[in-house]
């Protein structure tokens, strides 16, 4: 796991079965999710790559400087990359 957990991670009461879908699947590189505003970290479980985003609006709650995860996929490759890109420019990797 890389990044930041300042809050913590809140999931459905029902087990809806979604993400061991996702592991049968067996083509499924990752799942991304942006409510935890003061989360920005990746992790990986049973190879699906599991990130949040990070607070960027300023009508909400969140301590993290303001940004996004952008998220690079190349047509040919069953790969990706992400990274955060801060509102003043910068690049969290």
């Amino acid at each position: 796991m890389s990044g930041t957990k300042h809050e913590e991670v809140c999931c459905p009461k029902l087990n809806s079965g979604l993400f061991a879908a996702m592991v049968e699947m067996g083509d499924v590189m990752g799942t991304f999710v942006g409510h935890d505003h003061d989360n920005d970290y990746c992790g990986t479980l049973h190879d699906i790559r599991l990130c949040f985003g990070r607070v960027t609006g300023y009508n909400t709650y969140g301590n993290l400087p303001r940004g996004a995860r952008v998220i690079r996929l190349e047509e040919g490759r069953h790969s990706f990359d992400t990274w955060q890109r801060l509102e003043d420019g910068g690049i969290l990797r």
